[in-house]
């Protein structure tokens, strides 16, 4: 993480609660602008604000760190 990435812990447009699990989304200046001639890809991974799903299942913990539960079969 760089201090320009952004990083979106949300079900929906609410931020979840610490200790639910959710996929995080993240944005960067520098991140992929979408899958190499694979638009239908794209589609599902970045949306239209450019935050790309990360496909990981993750909880925020008390601390306020991530906690990795697994990854999103796709």
């Amino acid at each position: 993480m760089t201090p320009s990435d952004d990083i979106r812990y949300t079900s929906g447009d609410q931020p979840n609660p610490r200790g639910e699990a959710t996929i995080i989304l993240v944005r960067d200046p520098n991140a992929m602008k979408g899958d190499y001639k694979k638009s239908n890809a794209t589609a599902t991974s970045i949306d239209g604000n450019g935050w790309i799903r990360t496909g990981e299942w993750d909880s925020l913990n008390p601390k306020g760190t991530f906690e990795l539960l697994g990854k999103v079969k796709s």
